[in-house]
């Protein structure tokens, strides 16, 4: 059979961009908010809440304090958020130009 698999867990861009506002209007202090939280108010599948906030967490956007989330930065959390997002899809597009034998300068030309 075939070699090994690896699965990756995404999420839409549109579940990023809810998870990215919901973050960037919860106070810095106060209750913060929950995934639990954010999956139902953004009528979310679970799964992809959970894909976006721990993205979100793991560029340093939120931080958690006693279980909750929280604004990590005093700046635009949402503006923040989505450089993150598409700086992975460039280096994602970037990868597989050179999987494609494209090299590393081409271009990413797709859409979205």
């Amino acid at each position: 059979m075939g070699g090994p698999r690896s699965y990756t867990h995404r999420c839409s861009r549109r579940a990023f961009e809810a998870v990215a506002h919901l973050l960037a209007e919860t106070p810095a202090e106060g209750e913060g908010t929950a995934l639990g939280d954010i999956a139902e108010r953004e009528q979310l599948a679970f799964t992809q809440a959970n894909v976006a906030l721990e993205f979100l967490k793991e560029r340093g956007l939120v931080e958690v304090r006693h279980r909750r989330c929280y604004p990590a930065t005093c700046g635009d959390l949402y503006l923040d958020a989505m450089v993150e997002f598409h700086a992975l899809a460039h280096a994602r597009a970037q990868g597989r130009a050179r999987a494609d034998g494209q090299g590393a300068d081409h271009p990413d030309t797709g859409g979205s």
